[in-house]
């Protein structure tokens, strides 16, 4: 018998993480909501601790050939509502340039009543067990 344990809270947690990368290799200064994070420019920048849902996202480069990135309400809550632990590569190339969504954890655990859990093998969409 395979036991999933999933607990969840009864309130929605309150704050997340951001973590941005820079996909081309260009390392660059954050500010979140003009909020300058790093002293120094970097190839990623992680914020934690984030209460609010969205927040804006300037990304300045020291180098003069590369304009600045700007995005207006970022997204750190899912469309629910809940807080996330996410991460955005940002690329400054012409035909990519802006943020692009990398990974998202959920800082929530999604309860799943085992009962409905189903098990199939790929390509052989019969259904080989219940969870029990």
């Amino acid at each position: 018998m395979l036991l999933i344990n999933l607990i969840v809270g009864h309130a929605q947690s309150s704050k997340g993480n951001l973590t941005i990368i820079s996909e081309d290799n260009h390392a660059f200064y954050l500010y979140l909501n003009g909020i300058q994070y790093n002293q120094h420019p970097a190839l990623a920048v992680r914020v934690e601790q984030i209460a609010s849902k969205t927040v804006n996202c300037r990304i300045v480069y020291p180098h003069s050939r590369l304009t600045d990135i700007i995005h207006q309400n970022l997204a750190i809550a899912d469309d629910s509502g809940y807080m996330q632990d996410i991460t955005y590569t940002v690329s400054s190339n012409k035909g990519k340039k802006g943020f692009s969504v990398y990974h998202v954890i959920p800082l929530e655990p999604i309860q799943i009543n085992q009962d409905d859990i189903q098990m199939y093998r790929f390509n052989q969409p019969k259904i080989i067990t219940k969870m029990e």
